[in-house]
């Protein structure tokens, strides 16, 4: 019998034991599968969340996909997109647990202040899914338990949940502000310009992998130093927020001496950046106003020094870059003359002004590559000399006129100084060797003294101090009679004529021909053509010179040399 209870006992107590340790793993499911989401909608639909407690209320707004806020009816600002998004991706992972229906606080006794879920006391959350709103309110208990509790809109429960959220909820405003000075902007970047008070610089994208300088003149960057100084200036981070809006910049000491940095679209600006240039040296900051607003804020001073230097580095390029500029005319304008070189309908250059000339290529040549290769050494310096101006405009078919004056002095050692037109400032150029030159229509001239061939020549005849016979040379080899008495070469005397390159020109139109012995030449050449429509040319040679002999052309009046080299060809 004895044994048969003791196994009736046992068999009992096991079948209790069994029955609590379902009843318990039937409660601990039922508690698993009653727990919810913080956020149980879709959070690619949320366009707006509200963080509210008794001291603050922070608005944030998505659009497209960057986050804006605001707090205390403040305009909106610019939030930390990646702040954000933390935020509310670690609030979906929140679960919460329910603790006791709403139904049954009055008959247990309790109310919503116990669980700290009064309006007055709480912190609340605003969700805005377009179709729906949630809202939550998080509750700090007086007495209950050391957990927050939650009281959503669409839920009979009180909830619990981990105080870990309480680390998700900004404090102030502040916290979740974008702290960039700039925003991400780089894709959408067409144009920028810095702007201070001793430069101004615009630089336009052509490609992803070209950028130009398009003011104060024509130049090509290099990609990787505009994107550089993108990145560099977006790694800048705002020091403090001062002022959300001013109407007075005088207040923090912006004057016109600050740096304007705009960055702008195709055709809109996009942003713009101010930077005062006084530094509050006791803290290494500098203000700066940023957009339209005129928000105030503050930064590390070396981004004024930053900006300074690269514009600096942007206009150490070349003053003009004629492959940008693709050039279709040259003119130089001063108070005494005006020289046009110009492209004509065939595509040659040819001077316009002040005479109709045909050019010399190794001349241009050499103008064009000095331009092209003019380099500011000193920025923003005072013209303090007594110099003459001249004008240089270069003009194209698709870009505006580029117009820079340069102003020369007298003394060689004086530096040579230009202005662009848009620019107030002077500044100090590379030296030019003998820029003069430039300014002398003779220099651009055509060297090829004749533009003939050999075969419409019939006869040059040679008249010379030295002998008074005349001498015929002709293409009709039985008339040469003579020719070797006062050639060298029989052979090529015709065509060494006309060959005859000028080694320098001397004057245009003198007054007097005296002084270069030209009015009574030392040898006349007396050039007459198959063609006799075609008048003949007289080729007067006169006094000698370091490197040859003073000639002329009769009836040209442009008095030129001819070297030494060419002389021992023509003449004995």
């Amino acid at each position: 019998m004895i044994r048969w209870k003791s196994s009736f006992f046992l068999l009992t107590t096991t079948f209790i034991l069994l029955f609590v340790l379902f009843d318990v793993i039937r409660n601990n499911e039922e508690y698993s599968h009653n727990s919810i989401e913080l956020i149980s909608n879709d959070l690619n639909t949320l366009s707006s969340i509200t963080f509210v407690n008794s001291n603050n209320q922070i608005y944030c707004k998505k659009i497209n996909d960057d986050w804006f806020i605001n707090s205390s009816n403040q305009k909106m600002q610019k939030a930390d997109s990646t702040i954000i998004k933390r935020i509310i991706s670690s609030l979906k992972k929140i679960n919460l647990y329910p603790e006791i229906k709403l139904s049954e606080l009055t008959e247990n006794e309790l109310t919503l202040d116990d669980f700290g879920l009064s309006n007055n006391v709480s912190t609340k959350l605003i969700l805005d899914f377009g179709v729906k709103q949630a809202e939550v309110l998080i509750g700090f208990p007086k007495k209950l338990s050391s957990d927050l509790y939650f009281l959503l809109n669409d839920n009979d429960y009180i909830l619990s949940g981990t105080s870990k959220i309480l680390n998700y909820i900004p404090d102030n405003i502040d916290s979740i502000k974008d702290m960039k000075i700039i925003p991400r902007l780089s894709e959408e970047i067409q144009r920028i310009s810095i702007n201070s008070q001793s430069k101004y610089i615009e630089i336009l994208k052509k490609s992803d992998n070209e950028w130009i300088l398009i003011q104060p003149r024509k130049g090509v960057l290099k990609s990787i130093d505009i994107k550089s100084f993108i990145d560099k200036l977006s790694s800048y981070r705002i020091s403090n927020f001062i002022d959300s809006e001013t109407e007075d910049l005088s207040i923090y000491d912006f004057n016109n001496d600050a740096v304007k940095v705009s960055f702008s679209g195709i055709t809109d600006e996009l942003f713009s950046l101010a930077i005062n240039n006084k530094i509050l040296l006791d803290q290494g900051l500098v203000y700066l106003s940023r957009g339209n607003n005129n928000e105030i804020i503050t930064c590390d001073a070396g981004i004024l020094d930053y900006v300074h230097s690269s514009l600096d580095n942007f206009l150490k390029s070349n003053v003009f870059d004629l492959s940008i500029i693709q050039p279709t005319a040259f003119i130089f304008e001063n108070n005494n003359t005006k020289i046009n070189l110009s492209i004509d309908d065939k595509n040659i250059w040819k001077m316009k002004s002040p005479f109709f000339w045909n050019l010399d290529n190794e001349s241009l040549n050499k103008f064009v590559s000095c331009i092209n290769n003019m380099k500011i050494t000193k920025f923003n310096v005072s013209n303090n000399l007594n110099n003459k101006s001249v004008n240089l405009i270069i003009k194209s078919l698709e870009n505006e006129d580029e117009k820079i004056t340069f102003y020369t002095s007298d003394n060689i050692n004086d530096p040579l100084l230009i202005k662009f037109a848009k620019e107030p400032y002077f500044h100090e150029i590379s030296k030019i060797e003998n820029f003069n030159e430039f300014l002398n229509p003779l220099f651009f001239k055509d060297k090829n003294l004749f533009q003939f061939s050999l075969d419409e020549i019939k006869t040059i005849k040679i008249m010379s101090k030295s002998d008074d016979n005349k001498n015929i040379i002709s293409n009709n080899s039985d008339i040469l009679n003579g020719y070797e008495n006062i050639h060298k070469n029989n052979d090529n005397i015709i065509s060494d004529f006309i060959d005859i390159k000028v080694d320098k020109y001397v004057a245009a139109y003198p007054l007097s021909l005296k002084s270069y012995g030209l009015d009574n030449p030392f040898c006349i050449f007396q050039i007459r053509f198959v063609d006799q429509n075609i008048l003949g040319l007289d080729l007067l040679i006169g006094n000698k010179t370091e490197s040859g002999r003073f000639a002329m052309i009769k009836g040209r009046d442009i008095v030129f040399i001819l070297s030494d080299e060419i002389i021992k060809k023509i003449i004995i």
